[in-house]
Formats: C-alpha cells, structure tokens, sequence
C-alpha cells in the first residue's frame, strides 16, 4: 500500500458528515481541505465518545453559522461518507463463451421510427461474441428488449454484453 504524504492525503482525502437537526432542519458540514486546513474532518474518529464529539462540532458550527445553537437538543447522524483510496485485487472475469456458428434474426416485426420499417428480431440468447447487428432491429430476451434505430450498431463481447453504438438520427 502506498502511503500518502500530507499534501496528496489532503487532496485525495474526503471525508463528509452530514447532521440533520430535527428542530431545524439545517445540515453541518464540517470544514475540510478546502476549508480549514488544520481540521481533519476523519480526526474526529479517534475521539473516545464519537457521537459526542459529532455533536459538539455540529452545536458550534451551527452556532457560528446561524448565531445559535440548541445543545440540549439531540443531533441525528443522517449519513456519513468516506473516500479511501488503496489497490484492490484484480475481480474475477467471465468465462468466455464457448464458440459456436452465428445465427441469423428469427423473424422480423413492423417497428414504428420515423416511419414504418420492417426490423429483423433477434434472440440475445443466440447471439455470439464478436457478432454485429445494425439497426433498425430489435434484439429480445426474457428479461429486456432493445431497439436499434437507424444507423445504430451493436456488437455482441465476449461475454455476450452488447456494445451499443448510436448513430445520428
């Protein structure tokens, strides 16, 4: 793992609270880098009692902010949000699709475009990888329909996605 030094922890490093206040309804976000550059907002983290320590900068950023704070009242932690930035491992891929001869469109429907036009059907299921289509066709599976207007031209992957070229209309 690659360790950051101050200035790339300061420019990749995000981290934004979100307090909702239920009496009135305002939001607290606190100072990041662009903000304060001696507030780290995830330093907040190390705090023994966490939600008191929430709690007591959103009362004083509330209170700078609007002229008052309300501490007796309870603050609600509606989200939280945390970039991190480190290296995963490589995700597992697909096993490819066994080859297997192309077959042509099963039957072609009447689609309405800029007009009437007569547009072969295809069954995604039959499709093989490599395999191009142009439009106008329609391209049919248990699950979904897609539509291939003029000048549109999908290619079957490996894995039997479609890539999806539009063309101009």
């Amino acid at each position: 793992w690659p360790v950051l030094s101050d200035t790339q922890y300061k420019q990749f490093h995000s981290c934004i609270l979100k307090i909702y206040r239920h009496s009135s309804g305002n939001y607290y976000k606190p100072s990041g880098p662009e903000g304060d550059s001696n507030f780290n907002p995830c330093s907040i983290f190390n705090d023994d009692d966490l939600m008191k320590s929430i709690s007591d900068r959103f009362h004083k950023r509330h209170e700078e902010l609007f002229t008052y704070s309300l501490p007796d009242q309870d603050a609600v932690l509606v989200n939280g949000r945390l970039a991190a930035i480190g290296a995963l491992p490589d995700l597992p891929q697909e096993p490819k699709t066994e080859a297997r001869a192309a077959r042509g469109h099963r039957t072609t429907r009447k689609i309405f475009l800029a007009g009437w036009v007569d547009a072969p059907v295809f069954n995604l299921e039959e499709l093989v990888p490599s395999q191009k289509i142009e439009g106008p066709a329609i391209i049919e599976s248990s699950t979904t329909t897609v539509v291939l207007r003029s000048n549109d031209k999908a290619e079957v992957t490996d894995n039997l996605w479609l890539n999806i070229l539009v063309g101009k209309q």
